[in-house]
C-alpha cells in the first residue's frame, strides 16, 4: 500500500513502509468497507491481538463518509463532549 501510495499520514504521502508514526499522528488509507481516518493514540510495547491493538487508535470518521465534515453538514447529530 505504502508503494502504490495509498496511505497517508497527516495528510501527505508516505513514501516508505519505515516511515515513522507518533502518538498524534492522523492516518488516512483504503480498507474494506471505504476510507479509514484514524488518529494514533500511543504506541504499543509489543506486538499484539487486534483488540489489544484497537486500544491504541481511535477512528475519526465515524459515519464512514470519505470526506471529514461537521456532523451537521452530514446530517447526523453531533455528539456531546464528556
Amino acid at each position: 500500500m505504502v508503494e502504490a501510495r495509498h496511505i497517508r499520514c497527516n495528510g501527505a504521502h508516505i513514501l516508505r513502509a519505515s516511515h515513522a508514526i507518533r502518538p498524534g499522528d492522523v492516518l488516512t488509507f483504503a480498507a474494506a468497507g471505504g476510507v479509514q481516518i484514524i488518529e494514533i493514540l500511543r504506541l504499543p510495547g509489543r506486538r499484539g491481538p487486534a483488540a489489544e491493538a484497537q486500544a491504541h487508535y481511535r477512528k475519526l470518521d465515524r459515519f464512514g463518509q470519505t470526506a471529514i465534515a461537521h456532523p451537521e453538514s452530514l446530517g447526523q447529530p453531533e455528539e456531546e463532549n464528556t
